[in-house]
């Protein structure tokens, strides 16, 4: 029982199911002829930082969902679930978020998704921060 345990914990130190659902909704999405290659290129290009998961304007797109009535902020709420519907979990939206109770800007939120996806990124590495 204690090897279960230890187990759990250590796939959810370097969030192992997070990257494995990560491969394969790439997997799917991109339907490749060797997904076997494809799945080592993309481990590759993963530790390699050659991989960018959302541009400038589709974060802007994102904030833009949450941000209808044109005020320049969302709330904090609506942060927290933008960034849980790309996939940044809990444990890392608060970190990124710390004690902020305070609306946020389109600026503020473009930095938040790029340093929580390095981070998700991180954890993949076996990197702490």
């Amino acid at each position: 029982m204690a090897e279960r345990v230890k187990a759990a914990q250590y796939l959810k130190k370097y969030n192992i199911q997070d990257l494995f659902d990560y491969i394969q909704s790439e997997v799917v999405y991109n339907k490749p002829p060797n997904p076997r290659e494809f799945v080592a290129q993309l481990l590759a290009n993963l530790i390699d930082g050659k991989i960018q998961f959302y541009s400038d304007e589709e974060i802007n797109i994102l904030f833009k969902k949450f941000e209808v009535l044109d005020r320049g902020w969302i709330s904090i709420t609506q942060c927290k679930v933008a960034l849980k519907d790309i996939g940044i979990n809990d444990e890392i939206v608060k970190e990124i978020l710390g004690q902020t109770e305070d609306n946020v800007s389109e600026t503020q939120f473009t930095t938040l998704v790029k340093t929580g996806i390095q981070m998700r990124i991180n954890k993949w590495k076996g990197v702490s921060k």
